[in-house]
């Protein structure tokens, strides 16, 4: 993977070329997260696309375990909803993340040629050749971005169209049996993670699943972990935490959302949420409408909290 991808000079989770245009047509970032523990997508205004350059990524979307490894691709459509979790051990993760708004898509396609075809699959793994001027792609868009020199949202149109297309040629290059199968659930496995999924905020433990679904606790414990790829436990408090950050974005008041999401204890509830996501409730709700104020708006709102 060529270096100008993970510059030296980038910290953490700083953005990389950011293109913002009028409407927000796209967006283009790079992000390295060491030790990474697992984040919640929901793409609900924009196509992504990540192209995982180091690491190794357990994907959870729709009910389908994949895994996404460096060089390979993973997108979600705009409105998908889903789950990912890195896998132990995996002391890096760097990824390079390009949003595109669904209108910017529609504008281009032409008549017969489906641009959001490629989307219709989760995990691309194109050849080497195909990764090779697929990456390239990506570098001569960020170059770009960063240069802003005359005609370069043009320029950065073109780029993204033929990225598109060679998206949609690894998409159809792809031979079924030569590549590895998504992993289904055993049928209790499914039926405990529906029931997990529609009941965060009840009573969810060892005991109480075991019960519900007439199996064995240890069956459960080692199945879940073998089908999914982490424990019941991490998946359940994750599961939660998601669903606890959406609230907070929607400014549900945190007594709320605790209790919405299953957690019984206010204290031990603020600890996981500030482990998962850096900071505790409150002051998460306020860098988020802050960012996006100054992303829709070009302002700051400092007293919303």
């Amino acid at each position: 993977m060529s270096k100008s991808l993970r510059p030296e000079s980038y910290h953490a989770n700083q953005k990389m070329a950011t293109h913002k245009m009028t409407g927000q047509a796209f967006e283009l970032f790079y992000l390295r997260d060491r030790a990474f523990k697992g984040s919640s997508f929901n793409t609900n205004y924009y196509h992504a696309i990540t192209f995982c350059t180091a690491g190794e990524v357990s994907v959870i979307v729709d009910d389908k375990r994949h895994i996404l490894k460096a060089g390979e691709i993973f997108l979600t459509k705009a409105s998908c909803k889903g789950h990912y979790m890195v896998l132990e051990p995996t002391p890096i993760y760097e990824r390079v993340l390009l949003w595109i708004k669904p209108g910017f898509i529609s504008t281009i396609e032409e008549d017969g040629i489906n641009l959001l075809e490629c989307f219709d699959t989760v995990v691309l793994r194109p050849n080497s050749h195909l990764r090779e001027t697929i990456m390239d792609i990506v570098l001569k868009l960020e170059k770009t971005c960063i240069e802003q020199a005359h005609g370069h949202e043009i320029l950065s149109y073109a780029y993204i169209v033929e990225l598109l297309i060679y998206l949609n040629r690894a998409y159809k290059n792809i031979i079924h049996d030569e590549i590895e199968v998504d992993i289904k659930y055993s049928m209790n496995i499914d039926k405990v993670i529906e029931y997990i999924d529609e009941n965060l905020c009840c009573d969810l433990s060892l005991d109480k699943l075991a019960d519900k679904f007439y199996i064995s606790k240890y069956w459960l414990l080692r199945e879940f972990k073998k089908s999914v790829g982490f424990t019941l436990y991490n998946y359940i408090l994750q599961k939660r935490l998601s669903m606890a950050k959406q609230l907070i974005m929607e400014n549900v008041s945190v007594t709320e959302v605790y209790l919405k999401c299953g957690f019984r204890d206010y204290t031990n509830f603020i600890a996981a949420f500030k482990k998962a996501y850096g900071l505790p409730p409150k002051k998460y709700y306020k860098k988020y409408i802050n960012s996006f104020n100054k992303r829709h708006f070009g302002m700051e709102v400092k007293d919303l909290v």
